[in-house]
């Protein structure tokens, strides 16, 4: 069998949140407007996530890049996306 090469541009999704100014209102309210999103969007907004610590070129310590990877394999197991969007977006809320 041929391996097949699918070389194309992937749509990134564009969210208006910012990570580097994240507080817990903002948190609160990106969990409810995502929270009844379904599964294969998820996964495609955990990584519309990560892209956009990327762009606001955010060093991700070892604690951060764990919960992405985290994220990413609850949502394949069904759980519940407001759980894992509070998981994974206080691990870049500043301590004060």
């Amino acid at each position: 069998m041929p391996l097949i090469s699918h070389k194309g541009e992937k749509e990134i999704m564009e969210l208006d949140i910012s990570l580097k100014k994240l507080d817990l209102a903002r948190v609160f309210s990106f969990i409810k407007e995502h929270e009844r999103t379904p599964k294969h969007e998820a996964k495609v907004l955990i990584e519309a996530l990560y892209n956009k610590a990327m762009q606001e070129k955010i060093m991700l310590n070892q604690q951060q890049l764990e919960s992405f990877e985290m994220a990413y394999k609850l949502l394949g197991l069904n759980a519940r996306m407001n759980s894992v969007l509070s998981m994974l977006l206080m691990k870049f809320i500043k301590k004060s």
